[in-house]
């Protein structure tokens, strides 16, 4: 779904990934905290200084992450799946089913990012005037801290996609008109009317000489058009894919670890040469859980002829449906990067990847050559995983 990541650590069982593009926003916001706090505190040596431009660094991304894992609490109350959150350039991204437990529960899961920035602002205000009298340049990255907060809670409202407040409006309508795709349809709309007029605003205030200003309002604008779009096309695409089912789609299971065998044999037969893959464990048959190259090393190491069975990872390790789910609930696990483990009561039968769902749509379009790699229908990755 996105590019290259570091998975950093796990919170309540969510995986929490730095985005490659992470670095590009750290470093430069750190410099410009560096100048700011250096200039309103001229009295600062410069390593003072740094490292309250670090704190104010933390705290901002900290505050990305506190919105995220907001999304994340809440979709778990509704009984959603979360798959991940990854922090990225522009923010966060909380994989999680765009489409599941229906128009309520998709609003209160919106709504709660921009709340929880809204309750962070007055967090930090407050501190900032607690710090005033002992120590007035923390109290500065305080109220820094409370600024930024406020800011991103009012963006994230904007109604356009794939902000908080489109995902807002999209179930508003939704929930009004008992249609997801009436209400996916007007908050693309919306989104689209929005980032022209940030757009156009931006043009006017370059007439007016403020080129940073109207250079970051551009951009916004753009960035909402750009998704407001892509979100119309990933509804479309999601109508293709509720038509089809998983078993029309999937490809042969990928080879299947028994569970009895020792775990040597297992590294030595299937494990060995795929460090970074999980594979299933099966038993009789059923699949009664996973296994990888790291955790049969790890147990191995105390006893390498101990059963696969004792080396099993978490029950969320593998992603697996029924073969007659829906090809666009099985799309949403495509999206996060991991393929779908098909099953037939309790046994694997088939996985699907983004390339499966591919060739499902060109064969659903009449087009009976498989799609070339690198020029697929449009990936079907990005079904799913929409906050």
């Amino acid at each position: 779904m996105f590019g290259r990541g570091w998975r950093i650590g796990s919170i309540g069982g969510v995986p929490i990934t730095l985005d490659a593009s992470w670095v590009w926003v750290a470093i430069p916001i750190t410099y410009t905290l560096y100048v700011r706090v250096g200039l309103t505190n001229p009295h600062l040596g410069e390593l003072e200084a740094l490292g309250l431009a670090l704190v104010a660094a933390v705290l901002f991304f900290g505050s990305v992450l506190v919105h995220e894992l907001a999304h994340a609490a809440v979709a778990r109350a509704k009984g959603l799946p979360v798959f991940g959150i990854r922090l990225l350039f522009w923010g966060g991204a909380t994989e999680t089913p765009a489409d599941r437990g229906g128009a309520t529960a998709q609003l209160l899961i919106s709504a709660v990012g921009p709340l929880s920035n809204g309750l962070l602002a007055l967090l930090f205000w407050r501190l900032s005037l607690a710090a005033a009298d002992p120590f007035p340049p923390l109290a500065g990255v305080f109220g820094y801290s409370a600024l930024v907060n406020a800011m991103v809670s009012g963006l994230n409202l904007l109604p356009g996609y794939p902000l908080d407040g489109g995902q807002i409006l999209r179930a508003l309508v939704w929930r009004a008109t008992g249609s997801r795709t009436k209400g996916s349809r007007v908050a693309g709309w919306v989104g689209v009317a929005v980032g022209v007029a940030l757009a156009g605003i931006g043009v006017l205030e370059l007439r007016h000489g403020n080129a940073g200003f109207a250079i970051w309002l551009a951009f916004i604008g753009w960035f909402l058009i750009q998704a407001a779009r892509g979100a119309e096309q990933r509804e479309r695409l999601r109508e293709r894919l509720a038509g089809g089912r998983a078993v029309e789609a999937m490809g042969p299971p990928p080879p299947l670890v028994p569970a009895g065998i020792s775990l040597t044999e297992a590294l030595d037969r299937y494990l060995r040469g795929h460090e970074g893959e999980v594979f299933p464990v099966v038993d009789d048959g059923r699949l009664v859980g996973a296994v990888s190259f790291a955790s049969a090393r790890r147990v191995g190491q105390e006893d390498p002829l101990r059963p696969v069975r004792d080396a099993l990872l978490p029950s969320d390790a593998l992603r697996t449906v029924e073969a007659g789910t829906g090809l666009d609930r099985v799309a949403e696990i495509v999206a996060s990067g991991r393929p779908a483990i098909v099953l037939a009561e309790g046994r694997p039968v088939g996985r699907i990847e983004a390339d499966d769902l591919a060739r499902w749509l060109a064969r659903a379009s009449g087009d009976p050559a498989e799609p070339p790699g690198g020029d697929r229908p449009a990936a079907p990755g990005d079904v799913g995983p929409g906050r």
